[in-house]
């Protein structure tokens, strides 16, 4: 599982400075690919390696396709909008994370393990092929010079501002990660079916999706240091609570 997240941070150290400098929807393309790719390598993989060989290539695909989406819509949101306009990419981020561990529990009861990773396959396939179609060229490219990675990160950890922001989207997605790979092992002790265990990780996922938009809404109207607060407490509640369920609907409250 951390072979995912460790390669995907190392090539966005290299993903985002190149989507300053190459054309963003080519980039996105190449990442979506490699998650074509390496849905059709869980399929063949048959010994611990080859799967941690394709979580890594997993991991950079990500690298080269939320992040400069992310950065392509930093170019083109409305200036006043931005909150809604980033809520309604999370919700679809979002919504997606959701939807695939709720698809894996279903296909994998019916057709068996090789199922969810054919329909991860058709789905970057058709995420490819509608991007090919539907985002334009040279839109949100960058038009001006840009710094080198080491001085960007160097501006970002001096600003006291960028620096905390910085950390607490480390601290919440270290939370958020394990949660993730702790929910299914707490719900297979309490005897939890696959497929139920897909509607508990796609609960987190979806109920989160279903409200970026508000917060976004939110974030462009009150205080946005509030909401982080608000939002700290909340989660740090969930995880403190996290080995009290026992059933199902204990879980996915």
């Amino acid at each position: 599982m951390g072979a995912f997240s460790l390669s995907r941070m190392t090539a966005t150290f290299f993903s985002g400075p190149m989507a300053d400098r190459f054309p963003r929807r080519t980039l996105m393309l190449g990442g979506l690919s490699l998650y074509a790719a390496a849905s059709v390598g869980y399929i063949f993989a048959s010994k611990a390696w080859h799967l941690m060989a394709v979580r890594l290539l997993n991991g950079v695909g990500s690298a080269f396709v939320i992040p400069v989406a992310m950065a392509i819509g930093a170019e083109v949101a409305p200036p006043g909008k931005e909150g809604r306009f980033f809520g309604t990419m999370q919700m679809a981020t979002y919504l997606g994370v959701g939807l695939g561990p709720l698809l894996s529990g279903v296909t994998y009861e019916h057709w068996g393990v090789k199922a969810p990773f054919l329909v991860m396959f058709v789905s970057c396939s058709v995420a490819v092929v509608a991007s090919l179609i539907k985002v334009p060229k040279g839109i949100g490219d960058s038009s001006h010079d840009t710094k080198s990675l080491w001085r960007s990160m160097g501006g970002i950890l001096a600003d006291p501002v960028l620096f905390r922001v910085m950390l607490y989207q480390l601290m919440t997605t270290f939370g958020r990660g394990m949660t993730m790979l702790l929910i299914p092992i707490l719900a297979n002790r309490h005897g939890l079916s696959v497929s139920q265990i897909g509607y508990l990780v796609a609960g987190v996922s979806i109920s989160s999706a279903l409200l970026q938009q508000v917060s976004g809404w939110l974030a462009d109207r009150i205080s946005k240091r509030w909401l982080a607060v608000v939002s700290c407490i909340l989660t740090g509640s969930v995880l403190l609570a996290l080995p009290l369920p026992r059933t199902f609907a204990g879980f996915m409250l």
